[in-house]
């Protein structure tokens, strides 16, 4: 798990990439929801480290921030990319061993 400094750096990030996609990125859909998807975890995260978080609300904003890695990753190679930002690897047959309930 990643810190909230460290997620607002990935914000950063991503936002710069879109803004290097320029006009395009309007009709682009998943530029469009990545865009939406850092609106939405820039928002829960304000929250993250509140006590009173239930640990699934947690879990679901730690999830929308994986999903942002995994977006990142797209772009390892550019120079602004940082390491902790790469997404854990597991293999796919565990992430549907999960108790969501």
């Amino acid at each position: 798990m990643m810190t909230t400094a460290q997620y607002e750096a990935l914000h950063h990030f991503l936002a710069d990439r879109i803004a290097d996609v320029g006009p395009a990125a309007a009709g682009d859909p998943f530029t469009g929801g990545v865009n939406a998807q850092l609106i939405i975890h820039s928002d829960l995260l304000l929250r993250r480290d509140h006590s009173a978080l239930s640990a699934r609300d947690a879990a679901f904003i730690d999830g929308l921030g994986l999903a942002l890695q995994h977006a990142a990753a797209r772009f390892h190679h550019h120079p602004d990319y940082r390491q902790v930002w790469t997404p854990p690897r597991v293999e796919a047959r565990h992430l549907l061993d999960g108790d969501y309930s």
